[in-house]
């Protein structure tokens, strides 16, 4: 049984709060998430909440990426999907 280091799941727990944040949030606030310029290490929650936008707080910048990568990757599948059609 294969054991996740500290950072797995921080990153895990960041990429399941984005999906029930996805749920609720405005079409605005995913584009503006998932057009945000990251940088890793930084905490880009925090950031996001300064700019006015309702995402959970975070110091945990391993929490920060999954959640940031969870949801570009809905908005980019979401903009695929439909340039598809």
């Amino acid at each position: 049984m294969k054991s996740y280091s500290k950072y797995e799941i921080a990153k895990r727990l960041g990429r399941n709060c984005a999906k029930d944040w996805l749920i609720n949030a405005t079409t605005r606030s995913k584009v503006t998430v998932a057009g945000f310029d990251f940088h890793y290490g930084y905490h880009i929650l925090d950031e996001l909440r300064e700019k006015g936008i309702e995402v959970p707080p975070s110091d945990d910048p391993e929490f920060s990426w999954g959640f940031f990568k969870q949801v570009k990757r809905h908005v980019y599948h979401k903009v695929s999907k439909d340039l598809n059609r």
